[in-house]
């Protein structure tokens, strides 16, 4: 069955490789010079004042907290999602695999966001994901 399954990917990309890009997608030139046209003159003011760093200008700023407040929860999603999600979606893939990316979920949470509460709730979300594997590994064990 996997045999099957890997003819058939490789057929499929040998389909998709076949068509012409031209003919998958469409464009407007002018549309696309009239959208980088801000940028383009701000990269000719910065060549032509011969500035080596770009000064921030509101129409490239990213966004931010200027009180320096945490960063979490991301678009409003709670850090212990943020961990629980990856974290199970990884245990799915290959067993064992979601320590390594809920470890990798909670440290980013702990230093990006500098926060010990919100490091709580992804340590947490870490621990909850591993419970369907660690219940599988024992019910694994009692079975033999």
């Amino acid at each position: 069955m996997r045999y099957i399954a890997i003819v058939l990917c490789l057929l499929c990309s040998f389909a998709v490789q076949a068509q012409t890009t031209s003919a998958l997608f469409s464009f407007d030139q002018k549309a696309i010079d009239e959208a980088f046209l801000p940028l383009n003159q701000f990269e000719k003011s910065l060549t032509e004042s011969g500035a080596t760093d770009a000064p921030l200008s509101s129409l490239f700023e990213i966004r931010g907290d200027s009180l320096g407040n945490d960063p979490f929860p991301i678009l409003g999603v709670p850090s212990f999602w943020l961990v629980f999600v990856p974290t199970c979606a990884s245990n799915c893939v290959i067993p064992c695999t979601g320590t390594c990316a809920g470890a990798t979920s909670v440290l980013l949470i702990h230093q990006l966001g500098k926060n010990d509460e919100e490091s709580k709730k992804a340590l947490a979300g870490c621990i909850a994901g591993q419970l369907p594997i660690v219940m599988w590994v024992v019910l694994l064990i009692l079975s033999y």
